[in-house]
């Protein structure tokens, strides 16, 4: 609003109470009127927090500071007593060094995601690192310090070893459900995605440096790192009085016609819509942009785009999002949560798509959550046939469970609402879970799951959310474990499985009988073809059969769930011979075997796209594919 004059208040200038306020008087700037700008007087502003006041008087905080003071962060940071009032908190970051490892390169890469939020998997992490001062503790201990205990204490080191490439956050953004150090409950993860900044980073947890350093942890694991952003509504409420949100937040903003400037329609959560037009849409974009430039996140899952999309130029909003991307950040990823199966989200923007690298497939969960649940003989793996033939060239991204899903109960026939393990019948069932999500993995290039689901936990993620990572001492458990571990690894390590390799017929052979599914993912370069079979059903297969090409080549079990160090019988060679353009192995109940081509490949051309699926692939010389990234 060009009209407006604010003026900052702060520690700095004892809230205002100085001869000389009009020094602390923003303008409008010759460049921009719609941006107010202010030189404040020469001073150490380091933690000093302050808040804008406009003419009537009334005070704001500024939606674009790094971070907003909380009663952990006071606590923490300052010597003297600080007051519980919500305000903005300038911060000075510590430069980054020559010797700070880049952010990952996520181009052409199939992923395997571990979704989280930072407080539930290091809650009951046991920190072993003699040489740090969180030596022997858990995470509980130390929450006002827990980027500094993930980073030390080799979390990331382990989600590696779990055999994940990526951690993908719940929001960091600032959100209403400050935590009190004193108090009795812990914050809930339903409240990260109450946000009340998209700039500012949630300080219960540590600093922004600190925040940065953790990442930069993950990315010397190898690593990389996704942000949870809640860009299609926010919280005009918060906290209860004195850090209240609503008398200095969003709402304080308002256009020159005196309609409020962010605000659109209400949902159903009681949180508003974003009004997103072109200052609104830029804003935004920058705020995306801060988290992959300045903090070194590897990419964005953009929280409910069909909410985005619905609203007026809410698309645009996405195009312009993941252009921007596109141009400052190529390496990174911006992933899409969307659930009602619009394809042209993850198209590319050449074609009139959105450019996501891809978005959730919802009706694929659906199916998944109530077939799960079948007796073998009942499961629909016709639905499965067509659904998976019809998604191929969409690139959609699977997942056997994630916090909505682990959550937010369903209809008495799905599984939904609770961790897997607790909605099957246990047991030996329970390995009716590593077929399942080997399904999931196999049928795209971009898989996620929360690790909760492999400690094969009870109850769901609101009554137990935080990682129980003791449950690795149990046998089965670690043995489940390690499959999933070297599951995510043969899955990665393939070429075949990538995503500019995806083809029309990669859903080879489905076994309506035994429930058997057979993908074929060939790697285009080399022609080198791999074969990963996943038995539904609750039924052993010996000299279990599959047609495969070439019609003798030798194949290589590099994955088989009956491996003893999995707690199987081991009845299958190294490798296995085709003959007839058939292989032959034995299979176990719920048991998945991947076979990798050992001779006789030669590079192939990639199947061209058809007028029915008018999206771009990538060749081998740089072209764009149908996600708008491109192969390294």
């Amino acid at each position: 609003n060009d009209d407006e004059r604010l003026h900052v208040i702060g520690d700095f200038n004892n809230w205002g109470n100085v001869e000389n306020l009009a020094d602390y008087e923003l303008h409008p700037t010759t460049e921009n009127s719609h941006v107010h700008a202010v030189t404040l007087p020469p001073g150490d502003y380091h933690k000093q927090q302050y808040r804008l006041v406009d003419q009537e008087g009334d005070h704001r905080v500024d939606l674009g500071a790094t971070l907003f003071s909380t009663p952990a962060f006071n606590e923490r940071f300052y010597d003297e007593p600080k007051g519980e009032e919500l305000n903005s908190v300038f911060w000075k970051p510590v430069a980054k060094s020559e010797d700070e490892p880049s952010p990952l390169d996520l181009r052409g890469k199939q992923l395997t995601i571990a979704e989280a939020d930072v407080l539930s998997l290091a809650l009951k992490w046991e920190c072993q690192n003699p040489h740090s001062g969180f030596y022997g503790d858990t995470g509980e201990e130390h929450i006002p310090r827990l980027y500094n205990f993930v980073r030390e204490c080799g979390l990331p080191e382990a989600m590696a070893k779990l055999g994940y490439n990526t951690v993908e956050f719940m929001p960091l953004d600032t959100h209403v459900d400050f935590w009190e150090p004193d108090a009795e409950y812990l914050p809930d993860w339903r409240y990260n995605y109450q946000t009340i900044s998209f700039y500012g980073k949630h300080p219960d947890f540590g600093s922004p440096d600190e925040l940065r350093q953790m990442i930069n942890a993950f990315h010397e694991a190898d690593v990389a790192v996704l942000l949870d952003v809640v860009y299609s509504h926010y919280s005009p409420r918060g906290n209860n009085p004195p850090r209240e949100f609503a008398p200095v937040g969003f709402s304080q903003y308002v256009a020159e016609d005196g309609s409020e400037l962010y605000g659109g329609p209400w949902t159903e959560w009681g949180t508003r819509r974003f009004n997103y037009t072109p200052e609104i849409r830029k804003n935004l974009i920058d705020a995306g942009l801060v988290n992959l430039i300045d903090y070194g996140f590897d990419g964005l899952r953009v929280d409910n785009v069909n909410g985005i999309d619905a609203q007026p130029y809410g698309r645009e909003f996405l195009r312009e999002l993941t252009e921007a991307v596109d141009t400052y950040r190529p390496q990174a990823v911006v992933i899409g949560e969307g659930y009602f199966g619009d394809p042209i989200l993850n198209r590319s923007r050449e074609v009139g798509g959105a450019g996501l690298l891809t978005t959730y497939s919802d009706r694929f969960y659906l199916w998944f959550t109530e077939n799960l649940l079948k007796y073998t003989e009942e499961i629909d793996t016709w639905k499965l046939d067509h659904m998976l033939s019809e998604d191929w060239s969409l690139a959609m991204l699977y997942y056997p469970g994630n916090h909505d899903e682990f959550a937010n109960p369903g209809n008495p026939f799905q599984a939904r609402g609770r961790y897997l393990v607790d909605a099957i019948d246990g047991g030996h069932h329970n390995q009716k879970i590593r077929s399942w999500s080997a399904l999931t993995m196999f049928a795209s290039s971009y898989y996620l799951d929360m690790f909760q689901l492999w400690t094969m936990q009870q109850g769901n993620l609101n009554s137990n959310a935080p990682v129980d990572w003791s449950q690795l001492t149990n046998e089965e458990t670690a043995q489940m474990v390690q499959f999933q571990a070297d599951m995510k690894r043969f899955f990665r390590a393939q070429p075949a499985f990538a995503p500019y390799n995806m083809h029309r017929n990669m859903l080879h052979w489905v076994d309506h009988d035994n429930k058997v599914i057979v993908f074929e993912r060939i790697d285009y370069e080399t022609g080198q073809r791999v074969y990963a079979v996943t038995n539904l059903g609750d039924r052993a297969i010996e000299n279990y059969s599959i047609p495969v090409f070439p019609e003798d080549s030798t194949f290589e079990i590099a994955l088989d769930s009956d491996r003893a160090i999995y707690g199987g019988e081991e009845k299958n060679p190294a490798t296995t011979q085709a003959q007839d353009h058939t292989v032959e192995f034995s299979l176990d109940a719920y048991g998945v075997v991947g076979l990798v081509q050992a001779d006789g490949y030669q590079p192939e051309d990639v199947p061209d796209t058809t007028e029915e699926q008018p999206i771009k692939r990538t060749g081998f010389d740089n072209e764009p594919f149908y996600t708008g990234k491109y192969r390294p």
